[in-house]
């Protein structure tokens, strides 16, 4: 994840992700949630 710097900030939104159960050990999967969680996007 790169951070982009703003003039302004949006407001703060919530991000949703829904997958199929079979995806859950998936690679790429895998990768989106720990990289999500590492940079605090999901709690």
């Amino acid at each position: 994840m790169i951070e982009i710097p703003l003039a302004q900030s949006p407001e703060a939104f919530d991000v949703v992700a829904a997958w199929h159960p079979r995806y859950n050990n998936n690679a790429l999967q895998k990768w989106v949630l720990s990289t999500l969680q590492a940079t605090d996007g999901m709690s």
